[in-house]
């Protein structure tokens, strides 16, 4: 019996890791946060595909599905750019 590769997923995880347009928030973020852009990438594509005007049926928004009162406790605030909702890691 042979096995299957699932090339759904190593696309997808391989499309995390190329340069998106959010790549030096996700610098900052993973900087701030302690923990690797990649994994910051894997995030927001799972989540969202990288979409800024994502909104779940929770309430979670933008490209990393936050939770209004999650962002608040890790000090990342909403701006609205332009119809797109933006998440900011303050410094």
């Amino acid at each position: 019996k042979t096995s299957k590769t699932n090339k759904t997923s190593d696309t997808n995880t391989a499309d995390a890791m190329k340069k998106t347009k959010y790549d030096s928030i996700f610098k900052k973020a993973a900087k701030k946060y302690g923990v690797s852009e990649s994994l910051l990438k894997a995030v927001a594509k799972a989540e969202s595909n990288f979409n800024p005007n994502d909104v779940s049926s929770a309430g979670a928004i933008g490209v990393m599905q936050l939770m209004p009162s999650t962002a608040k406790e890790l000090g990342v605030t909403i701006r609205m750019m332009q119809n797109r909702i933006l998440w900011v890691v303050q410094s």
